[in-house]
């Protein structure tokens, strides 16, 4: 991709409406009422769903990142040891 596209300039994520619907619930929003029209969620259920979120950023992508991290370090500890030798 670097080769072909001379890099990445943006990366856009998007959720289509079958996962609208699981992240309005996390919100507080019932979807599945017939009075859906004008629904919001509430502040609290906006913190619920940002805290939803963290939990899965730190869940999915920070810890492999550490463990990443972890596993690099380690093997770049050993191939210096082993190439100083």
């Amino acid at each position: 991709m670097a080769s072909a596209w001379n890099g990445l300039d943006t990366l856009i994520v998007t959720a289509g409406v079958s996962a609208l619907q699981p992240l309005m619930s996390v919100a507080g929003v019932e979807m599945s009422t017939p009075d859906i029209v004008g629904s919001q969620a509430s502040p609290e259920g906006i913190q619920h769903a940002v805290n939803a979120a963290n939990a899965a950023v730190k869940g999915n992508y920070i810890g492999p990142y550490i463990a990443a991290i972890t596993f690099v370090s380690a093997v770049l500890v050993e191939l210096f040891f082993f190439f100083a030798n």
